[in-house]
């Protein structure tokens, strides 16, 4: 008769071996699943402090979808990563230990990056994004000039869009404009040079507000005059932190001696 293996040992040595075992294929190695969190933490963040911008679960949804997307998981592969980890407590408290570490190397990074923004806004940075110079003419084709800075800027502060102009003359309607477009504002100003020069456009926004697209133009009327070319040169599009810093700044000779300089406030 043959013998019957003990069961007791057989089960403490296939114990033994399953605490032993690596983790499963199915779940998410520990490195790559901190760099998840610490992205799904900072994306939480985002939502705690623009509320607004995220009214519904399918907003804030789509937020996290995009960093399962940059990490190149599903929703699905991270719930059930994190379900194992939690299952196996050694491992889950090493993974937040490791984050905890990062998160504040991040934050005092972070904190010194906002300083250092904070001081160049208070002598205003220039965010232009563009060339430089451009050449506009009277046909129809070649009449305007525009760009368009889609924004990830911080609230408030005031902006200052400055240019020089060579070819302006009397026969010639030439108007330009900046736009900033926020939430729930869209501030426009326009202005109607009569001759050659530098010229500005200042817009501020309330402290609150937080621009999302910044766009403006230069245009030629064609009806006017014909064969005529205007040289844009010199563009800039500064922001500063606060308003005050403008009055600090040269507007340029020519910018007071126009037809027209006006705000429009467009409330959504």
């Amino acid at each position: 008769m043959n013998k019957l293996v003990p069961v007791l040992p057989l089960l403490l040595v296939l114990l033994a071996f399953s605490a032993c075992r690596k983790t499963p294929s199915w779940v998410i190695p520990q490195d790559k699943i901190e760099d998840v969190l610490i992205d799904i933490h900072i994306a939480e963040g985002i939502i705690d402090n623009q509320s607004g911008e995220f009214p519904d679960y399918e907003s804030k949804q789509e937020l996290f979808n995009a960093v399962y997307k940059k990490h190149g998981i599903t929703k699905q592969d991270f719930d059930t990563s994190l379900v194992w980890y939690a299952a196996h407590l050694k491992d889950f408290l090493k993974i937040y230990e490791d984050i905890d570490k990062r998160m504040l190397i991040l934050r005092d990074t972070v904190e010194q990056r906002l300083t250092a923004l904070s001081e160049l806004e208070a002598k205003g940075i220039n965010i232009w994004q563009g060339s430089t110079v451009a050449v506009i003419s009277s046909f129809a084709h070649n009449n305007i000039f525009t760009f368009q800075n889609d924004s990830l800027l911080s609230a408030g502060g005031a902006y200052r869009l400055k240019f020089s102009l060579l070819g302006v003359d009397s026969a010639l309607h030439t108007e330009c404009r900046f736009c900033i477009e926020a939430k729930d504002t869209i501030l426009v100003k326009k202005i109607l040079p009569e001759k050659n020069g530098d010229y500005s456009l200042d817009l501020t926004l309330a402290d609150h507000e937080i621009p999302k697209i910044l766009s403006g133009s230069v245009y030629i009327d064609p009806l006017q005059v014909s064969d005529v070319s205007l040289i844009i040169a010199n563009i800039s599009l500064c922001k500063y932190k606060e308003a005050s810093a403008l009055s600090l700044e040269n507007p340029g000779e020519s910018a007071n001696k126009v037809i027209l300089d006006d705000i429009t406030v467009i409330k959504k």
